[in-house]
């Protein structure tokens, strides 16, 4: 069975989960892979054949692959996360990560009126942020 998610998923959703698998199916022998978030992701990895299943962040602006069926498993909220008692925590300067960013992610912060150009970049070929 070849497996694709992201990387928090890979590392916090799938160990108990895979366990749980071997326990109940000892015959499979599932192949996990690692897939950034961005442009097709998971679900694309799926589309093209390359993978059986995935753990994928869906929503937003990047539609499911045709012929494809998707099951929630949860939603996770955001949070602006400051010291207690900063006088203007919204202008506190971000960061632009593109690991693990989908498209939900990327439009939840584009519709951000608050939210300030980032700070720093890391280096990498690819955006989350649309600034």
């Amino acid at each position: 069975m070849r497996i694709t998610a992201f990387r928090s998923a890979a590392l916090h959703l799938l160990p108990p989960a895979l366990q749980r698998l071997r326990a109940r199916h000892p015959g499979i022998e599932p192949r996990v892979r690692i897939v950034r978030e961005v442009g097709r992701g998971t679900a694309g990895e799926v589309a093209d054949g390359k993978a059986d299943i995935a753990i994928a962040t869906l929503g937003g602006s990047a539609p499911l692959p045709p012929g494809l069926v998707a099951s929630g498993l949860f939603e996770e909220p955001y949070a602006l996360v400051h010291a207690p008692g900063h006088a203007a925590p919204r202008s506190l300067p971000l960061v632009d990560w593109a690991e693990n960013c989908g498209s939900r992610t990327r439009g939840w912060w584009a519709a951000q009126d608050w939210i300030p150009r980032p700070a720093s970049r890391p280096r990498t070929t690819e955006r989350c942020c649309p600034w």
